[in-house]
């Protein structure tokens, strides 16, 4: 099925040291991330910009930023 694992480097520039998550590609991590970013910090009408990298074994290895609203 193809399922890939990033981790999160930081939220709006923020080093964040925890925080794994799996989705096909960087994009539905990076929902993931967001929608519990929002939920955890109680926030409504939640800004930021995710900043990933794919931590699959034998993968590219790759950073992906996204600004997220």
């Amino acid at each position: 099925m193809n399922t890939r694992i990033f981790k999160i480097i930081n939220i709006d520039n923020i080093p964040i040291k925890k925080g794994k998550y799996t989705g096909r590609g960087p994009l539905q991590a990076a929902r993931k991330a967001f929608n519990k970013y929002c939920v955890l910090n109680n926030i409504t009408d939640c800004h930021c910009i995710l900043t990933l990298k794919e931590i699959t074994p034998f993968g590219s290895h790759k950073k992906y930023s996204y600004t997220c609203s």
